[in-house]
């Protein structure tokens, strides 16, 4: 059976299970067998609740005020314990969450890179927080909780994602194993949705990995104008001089899909 087949047939199973009442918050850590996948449908509530929170902020306020910051905290803590989703609402976060799975499984290191660059900064509670979204490749978080010192309130993302590209990692068969055995399909099929960059790495006078990072930081902006400037201030020279290269017409064209995709997840 192929991913999306399965993704729907689960999906199904779901809706019969819970008919006509709504998916809640204890519901959700074992909607299904495969651990992972709750989790991440735990964490993709949050991550939308973020972007949602971050994009309604107006210049009247400090946000950053201690006062602010513990009050978000609590508003948030209420509200996981106050999880209500209709089936229709329930069934793009279950797709959005299962996909996520795979690309995880794909490319561990790049994922989790992708989920610090969410953020500037991070101090050792906020990794613990979210290394409980992620029951596979918890050693990248014991990496980066390593990294911190005694006087250490926080460190950037950027220093984060630089501890995680001088480690390297391999796959880990076991999460491949469960991922082919609960969606029903093979490694290959797996493999096969895996993203590439590897069409952007000429415009860039940078090494693979810096490319990659640039990519992930272009994706986490706000805006498409934000991710659009981010990128066209690092392409090589000789492209940038090429005003209406179609090249670089395809490469935003992409990050644009790239970001209206997630923004809809």
């Amino acid at each position: 059976m192929d991913l999306n087949s399965s993704i729907e047939k689960h999906f199904e199973k779901i809706k019969n299970d819970f008919k006509d009442t709504k998916v809640k918050g204890s519901d959700i850590i074992n909607i299904t067998q495969f651990k992972q996948l709750n989790l991440f449908i735990i964490k993709n509530i949050y991550d939308e609740w973020l972007i949602n929170y971050e994009k309604n902020k107006i210049d009247y306020f400090n946000y950053n005020s201690a006062e602010v910051v513990t009050a978000t905290r609590n508003v948030m803590n209420i509200l996981s314990n106050n999880i209500l989703i209709s089936l229709d609402s329930f069934k793009k976060l279950f797709r959005s969450s299962a996909i996520s799975v795979v690309d995880f499984a794909n490319d561990p290191k790049n994922f989790i890179k992708k989920e610090i660059l969410k953020k500037d900064l991070y101090d050792i509670d906020e990794i613990n927080k979210k290394s409980k979204y992620f029951k596979y490749y918890k050693e990248l978080f014991d990496l980066i909780k390593a990294g911190y010192n005694n006087n250490d309130l926080s460190l950037s993302a950027h220093k984060i994602i630089k501890k995680i590209d001088d480690v390297t990692i391999e796959k880990n068969q076991n999460f491949i194993n469960e991922i082919c055995e609960f969606f029903d399909c093979t490694a290959e099929e797996i493999t096969k949705s895996k993203n590439s960059n590897s069409y952007f790495y000429s415009y860039f006078s940078l090494p693979q990995k810096e490319v990659d990072n640039l990519i992930n930081e272009a994706s986490s902006k706000s805006s498409f104008e934000n991710a659009a400037n981010h990128l066209l201030n690092r392409l090589n020279q000789d492209i940038k001089d090429l005003k209406t290269d179609k090249q670089i017409k395809d490469l935003l064209y992409k990050l644009k899909i790239k970001m209206d995709l997630s923004s809809s997840q």
